[in-house]
Formats: C-alpha cells, sequence, structure tokens
C-alpha cells in the first residue's frame, strides 16, 4: 500500500498548477487578442465616420436636386451657361452652371469663404427640340458635392437625374 501511494505522488509531480512558461504564453495570446479587438475598434470608429461624410454630401446633392427639379423647365438655374453640353458635365464650382457653398451650421450661400464645409454645384445638359435622339427636350442635372473642410476635404461625390419638358 505504501509503494502505491508513492508512485501516485510520483505521477502527480509536477502537474500541480502551471509554470511560468505557461503563463507568459497565455499572456501573449490574450495580448494578441486585445490588441486585434482595438484595431477592429479603430476601423469600426473610422468606417462610421466615412459613412456620416457620403451620408451628409448625398443628402446635399439630393436636396440641391430636388430644388432644382421642382423648378420650371425654362429656369434659368436649368440652363447650360456654359453651352458646353456634355463636355462641361464635370466641371466644379467656378466653371459649373451654378453653384452653392454649405456653411458648417447648414446655411447656404452662392459666395465661397474660407468655413464652407462643402461645395454643391451643377451642370445642365440640354436636349435640343430639333434633335432626333431619345433624350430631346430632357435635360441632363448632375450634381457634385465636395467636402471642403473638415476629415475627408476634398472628396467629390456625383449624382446624375433628368428633367422633362411637361407638355
Amino acid at each position: 500500500m505504501l509503494i502505491r501511494s508513492q508512485l501516485n505522488r510520483k505521477e502527480r509531480i509536477g502537474e500541480d498548477g502551471f509554470s511560468l512558461i505557461e503563463a507568459m504564453v497565455a499572456m501573449a495570446i490574450l495580448t494578441v487578442g486585445i490588441i486585434g479587438c482595438y484595431k477592429m475598434q479603430l476601423h469600426s470608429t473610422h468606417s462610421n465616420a466615412m459613412g456620416e461624410r457620403v451620408s451628409t454630401s448625398s443628402n446635399w446633392a439630393v436636396y440641391e436636386v430636388e430644388e432644382l427639379l421642382g423648378k420650371e423647365y425654362d429656369d434659368s438655374d436649368l440652363k447650360d451657361d456654359g453651352d458646353d453640353g456634355v463636355a462641361g458635365l464635370d466641371d466644379l464650382e467656378a466653371n459649373a452652371d451654378g453653384v452653392v457653398y454649405v456653411k458648417p451650421d447648414g446655411a447656404k450661400s452662392t459666395s465661397a469663404s474660407a468655413n464652407d464645409l462643402y461645395s454643391v454645384s451643377w451642370n445642365v445638359v440640354e436636349g435640343k427640340a430639333t434633335e432626333t435622339s431619345v433624350l430631346r427636350d430632357v435635360k441632363q442635372v448632375r450634381v457634385h458635392v465636395v467636402r471642403k473642410g473638415g476629415i475627408g476635404s476634398g472628396k467629390l461625390y456625383s449624382h446624375d437625374y433628368f428633367k422633362t419638358e411637361e407638355f
């Protein structure tokens, strides 16, 4: 009986608890996991901020388009001022057919200033009544929104819309 308890005792030697190496490996694995979670948090925050900027820019574009499409077909804001047609669709600000600047408080202005948050410009291509194309008597309106200040400044968002002449 004494021999048997000594054998059991020898088998259990070194199995009581854990070693310093095992503790260090466990802490290293935990540290890598925590750093991974931190990186996911940073990426999530960055993506949310970018999504907010895209949504706000799109909202300003839609807001301006609703105003433009609500106007009469022959309104001065829906004229191709440069008479440059399709070549002028990508013009921004000074070269565009129309532009408004958005302040941080949401106020709109037709003159630029240093604290503008967005510029919303639009270009119009008029379908002439003399043309035989399908888009005769249809105006294409391309709206560009450029973020002017803060994180993501210089980003351009464009949207195309069509205005038809009502008969």
